[in-house]
């Protein structure tokens, strides 16, 4: 699945110098690695896809607010000059994770022990049978 694909740098070189590679890597400041969670889609496009899928829940139960899932990444930019030592330029990207309906309906009932991201998913009901009434179901 792509996530980004606007990706772009230029190098004024001219032939092959002027060829740009790109990278990923994990910002020193990010809450989450994203090794192996995003990738290129090859070191000539600046198209970055998702590798494997996502746990919002777990991203949240992780760092404790829904305003920090956020996945932080140097995309690098290098020139392929073969002359001198290569060139490069980074930039950040932020990719912001929210909730999208990942998880199966559930049931919730009063004596069911939750929390705010694990609702129960073994329901009980009780019912008691009167001998000699009979009643209509709602």
């Amino acid at each position: 699945m792509t996530v980004f694909s606007s990706i772009s740098a230029t190098d004024l070189d001219n032939g092959n110098n002027k060829l740009v590679k790109y990278s990923i890597a994990t910002a020193d400041d990010s809450q989450f690695r994203q090794d192996g969670v995003f990738t290129m889609t090859s070191g000539d496009s600046g198209i970055v896809v998702l590798s494997e899928p996502l746990d919002y829940e777990a991203m949240v139960n992780q760092v404790g607010s829904a305003s920090l899932t956020v996945y932080r990444m140097n995309i690098t930019a290098t020139d392929n000059a073969k002359e001198f030592s290569p060139m490069s330029s980074w930039a950040y990207l932020n990719i912001t994770i929210t909730d999208g309906d990942d998880l199966g309906p559930v049931f919730i009932y009063d004596s069911c022990p939750t929390s705010q991201y694990k609702p129960c998913v073994r329901p009980k009901y009780y019912d008691t049978i009167v001998n000699g009434t009979t009643s209509v179901g709602v």
